[in-house]
């Protein structure tokens, strides 16, 4: 094989794979808009406006397949999706899905990279557990400021850390534990179609 040919054979690889990946991004955020917006559950023992959706399991799967940028592409496909078409994302001048999709970016963020440093079981477990908590985290940070700034709350403090954390924590929880138990056998239908490097 001559030099040329190899070089046109590694730029149209390339182009194959930035294709696919953006199928990917495209593909994922649609499902999980699709979770986001019509398959919320109540949780028990929280107030009814706390609801649990597995919209982060997609952009999840796709960070630890194909990487972050494709991780993140499908948080922010599946948050404009959910503004767009579900009716419900202007309520609070779109405050709600901001905290959503900046939660879950910093979400995929985490687990992502800690996962492709540690690429085992382990690895994947620490990611998540790390993912869940710093989430946990960032969502009493944000209900906090927001709480602040625009409604007034008695024991705010208590309500964040006795509703908002537990409840983030919960839902994290959740969330890791299916995707561990789900990514691998996505992730090699992923990978055959795709020679992204995970």
């Amino acid at each position: 094989m001559s030099k040329q040919t190899l070089l046109l054979t590694i730029r149209t690889k390339k182009l194959n794979t930035r294709a696919y990946a953006g199928v990917v991004v495209a593909v994922f955020g649609v499902i999980g808009f699709l979770l986001m917006a019509y398959l919320e559950l109540p949780m028990p023992g929280f107030p009814v406006f706390l609801k649990f959706d597995l919209s982060l399991l997609p952009a999840l799967i796709a960070g630890f397949t194909l990487g972050l940028e494709i991780g993140t592409g499908v948080v922010i496909i599946k948050s404009i999706l959910y503004v767009l078409f579900s009716g419900k994302g202007g309520g609070d001048m779109g405050v709600g899905v901001l905290m959503s999709a900046l939660a879950d970016g910093a979400f995929v963020l985490v687990a992502t990279s800690i996962y492709h440093r540690f690429h085992t079981k382990i690895g994947a477990i620490f990611s998540l557990i790390i993912g869940t908590l710093s989430v946990a985290l960032i969502m009493v940070a944000m209900n906090s400021l927001v709480i602040n700034l625009l409604i007034n709350v008695e024991n705010i403090n208590k309500f964040l850390w006795e509703v908002i954390f537990p409840f983030n924590l919960l839902k994290g929880g959740l969330t890791s534990f299916i995707t561990f138990i789900i990514y691998k056998k996505i992730s090699y239908f992923l990978k055959g179609k795709c020679n992204v490097v995970s």
